[in-house]
């Protein structure tokens, strides 16, 4: 991602607010130049999106595993103050090629309220 350096705090404040956790995207590299922030992450294989529509329908075991990392990742977020808006399938993405560990990937849209921390 590239936000420009005088943006890069407002726009990545719910990513640093953010403890890190198994189901949370954390940011792999930090770069600066005189003008722009560059926020690199780590490598990713698909979203749950993607995965779903090209399966038809997963098998009640292997949803019930995925919908659990949702709900973690999510829950710590709201922990954290952090408001997630627009919350899409999308978002969630699979941190190993077998598919079966997913990261929330993008807080771009997601608001810091530090009164709201639980």
């Amino acid at each position: 991602m590239i936000a420009s350096r005088s943006k890069y705090q407002e726009t990545f404040a719910p990513r640093f607010n953010v403890s890190p956790q198994e189901n949370i995207n954390n940011v792999h590299e930090l770069l600066f130049s005189n003008d722009h922030a560059y926020v690199f992450f780590p490598w990713t294989y698909g979203d749950i999106h993607t995965h779903i529509r090209s399966q038809r329908k997963l098998k009640e075991p292997q949803a019930a595993r995925l919908f659990r990392q949702i709900v973690s990742a999510v829950s710590h977020c709201h922990r954290s103050g952090i408001i997630l808006r627009d919350l899409k399938l999308r978002k969630f993405v699979f941190a190993n090629p077998e598919q079966t560990h997913l990261v929330l990937d993008n807080l771009e849209d997601a608001h810091f309220s530090p009164t709201l921390r639980m």
